[in-house]
């Protein structure tokens, strides 16, 4: 069977859309996932022009805002990329995908050519003006295809519609929809209720960075100044060829002005670390916008047209003010949603079950009180961040989710009432897959019956506290009895619903839904004994109170005179009788000294166990230890472990003070330059397979970890397999074979 990687990889050839949309999500693989050969799922697509999964791979880049893949090198030796295969096969496609997502035009392979080189050697001379003018047409070429209205020599009507309808599809993409139907004549933004609001003469530049956009129709613009501006230079909105706009003037900005929808093209906007209050209601008319940042801000509430932003995937809120993410209620189409540190206190209005392409849910740092019970209807889900608010209880609703979807949930710095749910938190490695399961098996997923089960355990502290006498017994019992049965309809209706459910499962889930019915109905069974014990206890007092009672009466009337200690007592005690009429009482030195030795015996109990605890706990972290030395072959204390160090162009091998955390057995972890990656892999791969087959180490690169410019070297196994390795890397790194 195949693995997940090459189900992807062959996907990615074939323009499987479906399983590359699959690969990116619940598959773990991302664009810049290589096969044996080096090459990329970027430059897969690209060099075949699969220039729809190459849009999907490249969309990913911009979510995550990880563009490093984009233009890795290959693994063979030639440090091309994906622009570079692309430009030399005449896929102007591919190009234009790749030139929109920001690839680097400027870069050059080992031979010193850049992608318009590759082009213009492989005879692709329009193609290669086309990507040193960044992937725009030029104004020859827009007026020679509004003349000819035959199109290319041969080409069908149909073919020429499908053809611009592309060619409009990719202008659309970059913010530069061209309306005009003449020669000469201007170019809008498609809007045309908007002609008056638009329309007029650009005002003078007040800023030298827009006078600049303005001559050079710059896509990307960031505008960072300290010069306590109260508002952005009227002249950037006329700017319409910017996608792509940063604004930092500092705390005296604090309202951007309605004219930010004149730039209908944009598609990311950051405006983070400003001192703005408020967002204006214009902004509904970015059609296009895909990404919103406005962190460090003093905004309150999100502007209502927001849901308007159809396309809008990515949105950063976070150390604001915002009270409520009601406006995002019908932002349906939210990858990404960051709103930490503000002051919200639920997730209900958000509408999270809607939310069906979310992948990150981050509320940090907030006031929620209530987890939102429909989030395991969000079947991309992989991250919820919801440390440090009010959440004592999680719905058992998120034991549907999946584990091998979901990567991480932060949930600490709430006051979780569920102790074990907290001993998951302080101690467990695999945090997520042990809370979904303690959920699916244990959470409570009916509001109703859990407001019931605390009324009754109210009702059940009350009576403890203040036992009814013996005349109120019957009716004391009455109650929790009804209570009883109403919790019992509750049940029966869930099993129900369960069953109903079952039937539409497969085996598997099947088995998992009669297990989870038996253990409602043992914890059904454990209440009703307790209940029935909580009676007996009641009743017992009601006798005691009830006799007690009569022994004080007996005492005024003068009826009984017998001292609880005379010698009628101690024979009667003796031969097991009760004296007539006579409860047998003791004193309150007898009732002191009893209490005292009962608290001296539980005492001696709760030492005991709690001895037999730590010893358990010293033994099983002995145990650990013991296997951990056992497993890796090397100690854990004193001077340090075998570990690596890139310095100077090689692998040394110096001392760490412990194995990687969370590493399972010995491992060596580090960071390397990319420039590197090509080399250790070498040409179809050859280099690593030949490190791995002879040193008998596991040898991996993870190209999308470690800081910028780095990649994440791994290397497993005993300390002279890895050191065997490190030696066969660096005659690697040096250009030696043995």
């Amino acid at each position: 069977m195949a693995s997940k990687r090459d189900q992807f990889l062959t996907a990615c050839r074939n323009a499987k859309l479906d399983t590359v949309r699959w690969g990116l999500g619940a598959g773990g693989q991302n664009p810049g996932t290589r096969d044996d050969d080096g090459y990329t799922a970027i430059m897969i697509t690209a060099r075949s022009n699969k220039h729809k999964a190459l849009q999907m791979l490249l969309d990913n880049c911009r979510r995550a805002r990880m563009r490093e893949p984009i233009d890795y090198v290959d693994g063979q030796g030639d440090e091309e990329t994906a622009l570079m295969m692309a430009a030399r096969e005449g896929h102007r496609e591919a190009c234009d995908e790749l030139l929109y997502a920001g690839a680097n035009a400027k870069m050059k392979c080992a031979r010193g050519m850049t992608a318009a080189d590759h082009a213009r050697k492989a005879g692709h001379d329009a193609l290669a003006r086309r990507i040193d003018r960044g992937g725009d047409s030029s104004e020859e070429e827009e007026e020679s295809a509004s003349e000819d209205e035959g199109g290319i020599e041969g080409e069908t009507s149909t073919q020429r519609s499908k053809r611009k309808k592309k060619e409009l599809e990719a202008l659309e993409r970059r913010g530069e929809k061209k309306i005009g139907k003449g020669k000469g004549q201007d170019e809008d933004d498609g809007d045309d209720s908007d002609d008056g609001e638009r329309g007029g003469k650009a005002p003078e530049p007040k800023w030298p960075e827009t006078a600049q956009a303005m001559e050079s129709q710059a896509k990307e613009v960031a505008i960072i100044r300290d010069k306590k501006d109260v508002e952005v230079d009227p002249a950037l909105f006329y700017v319409k060829s910017v996608n792509n706009l940063k604004l930092n003037l500092g705390v005296s900005f604090v309202k951007l002005s309605p004219d930010i929808s004149r730039l209908s093209g944009l598609l990311t906007l950051i405006i983070s670390g400003n001192g703005l209050i408020e967002l204006p209601e214009s902004m509904g008319k970015l059609k296009n916008l895909k990404v919103l940042e406005a962190e460090n801000n003093k905004l309150t509430a999100l502007p209502k047209s927001l849901a308007d932003c159809k396309n809008l995937e990515i949105l950063r809120v976070s150390r604001n003010k915002i009270k409520s993410l009601a406006p995002l209620e019908h932002a349906n189409n939210l990858v990404t949603l960051v709103a930490d540190d503000n002051k919200l206190t639920t997730l209900d209005d958000f509408n999270v079950e809607a939310k069906s392409r979310i992948v990150t849910l981050s509320a940090r740092m907030n006031q929620i009180e209530e987890a939102p019970a429909d989030i395991h209807q969000c079947t991309l889900l992989a991250e919820i961040f919801l440390k440090q608010n009010k959440i004592e209880d999680l719905p058992g609703e998120w034991g549907e989710l999946k584990e091998k979807k979901v990567r991480e949930i932060e949930l600490e710095g709430n006051p979780i009432a569920d102790p074990k749910v907290r001993k998951m938190m302080d101690k467990s490695a695999n945090f997520v897959k042990e809370l979904l399961t303690y959920l699916r098996k244990n959470g409570k997923k009916s509001a109703g019956k859990k407001k019931k089960l605390a009324k009754v355990v109210d009702d059940d502290d009350e009576e403890d506290e203040a036992p009814a006498p013996a005349a109120a017994a019957p009716a004391s019992k009455t109650q929790p009895k009804a209570e009883v049965q109403a919790d019992d309809e509750t049940e029966s209706e869930n099993e129900e619903e369960l069953e109903a459910r079952m039937a539409k499962m497969n085996k598997k889930e099947r088995e998992k839904f009669k297990r989870k019915l038996a253990e409602e109905r043992q914890a059904k069974a454990a209440k009703e004994a307790e209940r029935k014990r909580r009676e007996q206890d009641a009743a017992a007092r009601a006798r005691l109170e009830a006799a007690k009672h009569m022994h004080e009466e007996e005492d005024v009337d003068g009826e009984s005179d017998i001292d609880s200690d005379d010698e009628m007592a101690i024979l009667a005690r003796k031969k097991g009788k009760k004296p007539a009429g006579f409860l047998y009482a003791m004193t309150d030195e007898q009732r002191a000294e009893a209490e005292k030795v009962e608290a001296d015996r539980l005492l001696k109990i709760e030492l005991a166990k709690q001895a037999e605890e730590d010893a358990k706990k010293a033994a099983e972290e002995r145990v650990a230890l013991e296997l951990a030395a056992k497993v890796s072959g090397v100690k854990l204390t004193g001077e340090g472990v075998y570990g690596w160090q890139y310095t100077g162009g090689q692998f040394k091998s110096i001392k760490v003070p412990a194995l990687p955390k969370g590493a399972k057995g010995p491992c060596v972890e580090l960071e390397i330059p990319k420039i590197i990656v090509g080399k250790l892999i070498g040409a179809k791969g050859a280099t690593i397979k030949e490190v791995q087959d002879r040193s008998k180490a596991m040898v991996s690169i993870d190209e999308t970890k470690g800081a910028s410019g780095n990649s994440l070297l791994r290397v497993r196994g005993d300390e002279s397999a890895m050191e065997s390795a490190r030696m066969l890397m660096n005659n690697a790194l040096a250009g030696k074979r043995r």
